[in-house]
C-alpha cells in the first residue's frame, strides 16, 4: 500500500539502474500527487509489474523510470486506473493491460505495447512520448494526442471515441479502418497508411494530414482559424454526402489550406466557402492535387478564393456537380474538367491550367473572366 500526506511528499527517488520488480499487488493510494523519479541519475531504472497495480487516489502519479507491464497470464500485468491520473514518462515495455475508470498518460520515453498489450482506459493522453501501440485500443472517452508520437499499428475499437490532436503525432496504421465520434485538429499531424472516419463533428483549425492513408467526415466540418491547414503525401481528404464544411477565415491569407503530391480533397457534401477575407488552397509541396467537387460548393463571402490545384466538378445528377459563387469571386487556378454547373450572381475566374468544359456542363455567371492557362 503506497501513501502520502502532502503532494509531492513520500517520492520514490532511484538511481543506477535501481530495479522495483512487483510480483504481488501494488495498491497506489496516494490522496496528494506523487510520483517515482530518477533522482540521482547513472542507468536508467525499472519499474517492473508482474503482477498487479492498482490506482485509486484522485490525484496524478508520475512514473518517471521505465515502466514494464508484464503478463504471464490471468491476473499478471494488470495495471488499473479506478480514479485520478496514471503518467509513465520512462518508457518501457507491455504485453499485459491497462484499464480502469481513470485517465493513462505517456508522458515521456518510448513506450512499445506490444501485440498481447491492451488499453481500455476511457481517456488515454500522448503528452510526449514515443508510443507504439501494437496492441489493443479500445477509449471510449477522449484520445488526446499533444505532443510526442503515437503509432498504432495494432486493433483500434471503433467504440465512438473522440480524438483531440493539438501538437505531435497520431499515426494510424492498422490492418482495419479507425472510427472515431468526433475530431479537432488544431496543430500536430494525422498521418498514416489507414483510412480514419470521423463519424461525427469535426474541427480543423490547423495542423497537418499526411501519409496514403485517407480522413473522411462524416457530420460538420468547421475549417476556421488563421492556422495554417497540410495535406501531403498522398493524403486523400474527404467529406461525406452527409456533411456540411463551413470555411472561414480571420484575414487576407490566412488559414490557408495547402497541399502536396497526389493530395485529394474530396467534397461529397456541402462545402460552404464563407471566406470574409481572400484565401487559397494552394499546392505548395509542389506535385499535383485536386479539389473534386461531387457535391455542392458555395461561395458567399465577398472575397476572392483562388483555387491554385485541379477543380473538377463532377455532376452524378440533381444538386450534384453544383458551384454557386454567390458573392465575390472564384478563381480556379489549376485546371480541371467538369461536366457540373457554375452560377451564382458572383465572378468565375479561370487564372491558370487546362479547364475542359464538357458537352452537359453550364456556365451561367454574371461575370467570366478568362485570366490564365
Amino acid at each position: 500500500t503506497w501513501t502520502n500526506t502532502a503532494s509531492g511528499g513520500g517520492r520514490i527517488r532511484t538511481g543506477g539502474g535501481i530495479t522495483i520488480d512487483n510480483g504481488g499487488s501494488w495498491l497506489d493510494q496516494q490522496a496528494f500527487d506523487g510520483s517515482i523519479s530518477q533522482d540521482f541519475g547513472g542507468t536508467a531504472s525499472n519499474f517492473n509489474n508482474r503482477g498487479s497495480y492498482t490506482k485509486s487516489g484522485a490525484t496524478t502519479t508520475s512514473i518517471g523510470i521505465a515502466f514494464n507491464n508484464t503478463s504471464s497470464g490471468a491476473g499478471t500485468g494488470v495495471v488499473t486506473v479506478n480514479a485520478g491520473t496514471l503518467a509513465l514518462g520512462g518508457g518501457g515495455t507491455s504485453n499485459g493491460s491497462f484499464q480502469g475508470a481513470g485517465t493513462l498518460v505517456f508522458s515521456g520515453g518510448v513506450h512499445n505495447l506490444q501485440a498481447g498489450s491492451s488499453v481500455a482506459n476511457p481517456h488515454v493522453q500522448f503528452s510526449g512520448a514515443t508510443v507504439n501501440v501494437a496492441g489493443g485500443y479500445d477509449v471510449a472517452g477522449t484520445t488526446t494526442v499533444s505532443n510526442g508520437t503515437a503509432n498504432f499499428t495494432g486493433s483500434v475499437a471503433n467504440s465512438g471515441g473522440n480524438l483531440i490532436v493539438s501538437g505531435g503525432a497520431a499515426n494510424f496504421s492498422n490492418l482495419a479502418g479507425v472510427t472515431v465520434s468526433t475530431l479537432a485538429l488544431s496543430g500536430g499531424t494525422i498521418g498514416g497508411t489507414q483510412s480514419l472516419t470521423v463519424a461525427g463533428d469535426a474541427s480543423w483549425t490547423a495542423g497537418t494530414m499526411t501519409g496514403t492513408g485517407s480522413t473522411t467526415v462524416q457530420g460538420t466540418l468547421a475549417i476556421s482559424g488563421a492556422g495554417l491547414k497540410d495535406l501531403t503525401a498522398g493524403r486523400i481528404f474527404n467529406t461525406a454526402t452527409t456533411s456540411t464544411t463551413t470555411w472561414t477565415n480571420t484575414a487576407a491569407s490566412n488559414g490557408r489550406i495547402r497541399t502536396g503530391a497526389g493530395v485529394t480533397i474530396h467534397n461529397s457534401g456541402s462545402w460552404l466557402d464563407q471566406l470574409a477575407f481572400d484565401g487559397a488552397i494552394s499546392p505548395d509541396y509542389g506535385g499535383s492535387a485536386a479539389f473534386d467537387n461531387t457535391g455542392s460548393y458555395t461561395k458567399s463571402g465577398a472575397s476572392t478564393t483562388t483555387i491554385g490545384v485541379a477543380f473538377n466538378n463532377t455532376s452524378s445528377g440533381a444538386g450534384t456537380g453544383v458551384v454557386n459563387v454567390n458573392a465575390g469571386t472564384l478563381a480556379l487556378g489549376g485546371g480541371g474538367s467538369s461536366n457540373g454547373s457554375f452560377l451564382g450572381a458572383g465572378a468565375l475566374a479561370f487564372s491558370g491550367g487546362v479547364h475542359n468544359l464538357e458537352a452537359s456542363s453550364s456556365v451561367a455567371n454574371p461575370h467570366v473572366q478568362f485570366s490564365g492557362g
